[in-house]
Formats: C-alpha cells, sequence, structure tokens
C-alpha cells in the first residue's frame, strides 16, 4: 500500500545518496590515482575538519536566506528539504558547464515542493541581489585594505574598481523596483521574437508572470532585507 511504497521510495534515496558519496570517494583514485591519495591523505585531519565546518556553515547560511525569503511568502520548507535543494544545487552546479546546471536543478526541485519556477527565479534574482551587495561590500573592504597596506596602488584603479561594481548594483536594483518597465524594453526591442513562433505566447505570458513574482518581493520589510544581507555576507565571507 502507501505504506510500503512510501519505504521503497526511502530506501531508493538512502541506496542513491550511497552511490553517489562512494562515487565521490572514488574519484580522486580514479581521476589522479595513488599520487593525489597520497597528497589527500597527508593533509592534516584538523584542517579537513575545519574546511568541512565552514562548507557547512556557508549552507546553513544559504538555508537561512531561503527561509526568510519564503516566509515572506507565507511559505515554508523544512530544514532537511532545502538542504537537500542547496546539496543538489552544489552538485549540479560544480558538475555543469559554467556552473548553469545549479540555478536550473534549484527551480526544478522548488517546482517539485509546490514553488513554481516564476516564484522560485524571483526569490533566487533577490538572494542574488544579496549577494552581489555582499561581495561588493567585501571587495570594497579589500581594495581599502590593500590600498591602506600597498600605498603604491594607484587611486584610480581602485576607484574604477569600485564604480563598475556600484554601477552593476544599481542596474539590479534598478531591474527589481522597477521590473515592468524592463520587461517594456525587452517586449520593444523585440528580444522575443528571437524565440521559436510557437513558444513566444508561452514566453510572453512566463515573463509576465515573473514579472508578477518580482514585483511581489517589494513585501520584504527593512528587517527581511538586513538579514539575508547579513546572510550573504556570512556565506560569501566564510
Amino acid at each position: 500500500g502507501r505504506r510500503s511504497h512510501k519505504t521503497i521510495s526511502t530506501i531508493n534515496r538512502v541506496v542513491l545518496l550511497v552511490v553517489i558519496a562512494i562515487l565521490m570517494l572514488a574519484s580522486p583514485a580514479i581521476i589522479g590515482g595513488e599520487k593525489l591519495i597520497t597528497l589527500i591523505s597527508s593533509i592534516p585531519i584538523s584542517y579537513i575538519t575545519a574546511l568541512g565546518v565552514l562548507i557547512l556553515s556557508s549552507w546553513y547560511c544559504r538555508i537561512l536566506s531561503w527561509k526568510t525569503l519564503l516566509h515572506s511568502r507565507q511559505q515554508d520548507l523544512t530544514w532537511r528539504t532545502l538542504f537537500l535543494i542547496i546539496l543538489a544545487s552544489q552538485f549540479a552546479t560544480e558538475n555543469t558547464p559554467v556552473g548553469a546546471g545549479g540555478a536550473a536543478a534549484g527551480v526544478y526541485f522548488f517546482n517539485q515542493r509546490s514553488i513554481p519556477p516564476t516564484q522560485s527565479i524571483a526569490l533566487g534574482a533577490v538572494l542574488f541581489l544579496m549577494d552581489i551587495s555582499a561581495v561588493f561590500l567585501l571587495l570594497s573592504i579589500a581594495l581599502i585594505l590593500t590600498l591602506l597596506h600597498h600605498s603604491q596602488l594607484e587611486y584610480w584603479t581602485v576607484g574604477i574598481g569600485v564604480l563598475v561594481m556600484l554601477a552593476g548594483l544599481l542596474c539590479l536594483l534598478y531591474l527589481f523596483r522597477h521590473p515592468r518597465n524592463v520587461m517594456h524594453w525587452v517586449l520593444k526591442l523585440r528580444v522575443h521574437q528571437l524565440i521559436p513562433t510557437r513558444w513566444r505566447p508561452k514566453s510572453v505570458e512566463t515573463l509576465e508572470q515573473l514579472v508578477t513574482q518580482m514585483e511581489d518581493t517589494k513585501n520584504l520589510t527593512v528587517l527581511d532585507i538586513f538579514k539575508l544581507l547579513i546572510f550573504s555576507f556570512l556565506y560569501w565571507g566564510i
């Protein structure tokens, strides 16, 4: 019955995780042979433990970010579910060209948990904006510290770097404040005509849904935005 089906499903998941773990552990031997294994074994266990703690801490910060975003929409997913989605996205990022599979995997698994793609993309875009802001802050701090310790560094080099990052951040802020204007420009430039004719109506409809979802992100409170910035800062800082 239903209980036996659930048991079989759980067993299948456990078997899949075991197979993935075995492949990950065996990959050094397959790729680099004994020399790579010897090199890895020479690393102190304390370093490996510290690295593991840092990785888990960064994932924990990412889970907190998604918890905050979903809470702003009166939605929620369990810690376990979010951890598995992040783990799957991370795995896809590391094993696809330029990490393109990470976002796609996240959208797919969120959709499996009744969160439509347009909503997960809109929330992911908010998270991306927070990440860019955090990275901008970290790089600004790094540039200032570098300038203080290396007086021979040209001021204009630092200035150009900060201005480029600031310009990108302002463009993203405009996108979130006025998504419908951006949609209007996309349609005016006829970018959607690059899509095959039979897919155009659906693509325009999906774009409209995405814009609506992005407009709803304005409901984020100041406290939510502050928490997201802190979590992104910790995520990238770690």
